[in-house]
């Protein structure tokens, strides 16, 4: 899944960020917690969609609309204030209405 990240803040009981620490240290399979939380949010995920057709689905879909906007020259920013009037003025001069 490529594309934007966005940052995701969890906030925890201290005794459990220090244990979460101590095993990350202990195992050294990952090098920090952030690893091991964007690991443990990767397999969730993955879960979550497995288990759930309709989920699935739904992701697929949201894929395949994504790729429709792309190939119509959408770059995945909400357009600007100027782009909209200027959209809007386009439609109601396509509707007939008067616009100044």
């Amino acid at each position: 899944m490529a594309g934007k990240t966005k940052m995701l803040t969890v906030a925890v009981n201290a005794d459990y960020a220090r244990t979460l620490d101590d095993l990350i240290a202990r195992s050294k399979l990952y090098s920090s917690r952030s690893e091991f939380i964007k690991d443990s949010i990767r397999k969730n995920y993955v879960e979550l969609i497995k288990d759930n057709p309709s989920l699935l689905a739904l992701h697929e879909s949201a894929q395949a609309l994504a790729a429709i906007a792309r190939s119509r020259g959408w770059n995945g920013r909400k357009p600007t204030k100027a782009q909209r009037n200027k959209w809007a003025k386009e439609y109601m001069k396509e509707k007939g209405w008067v616009y100044e």
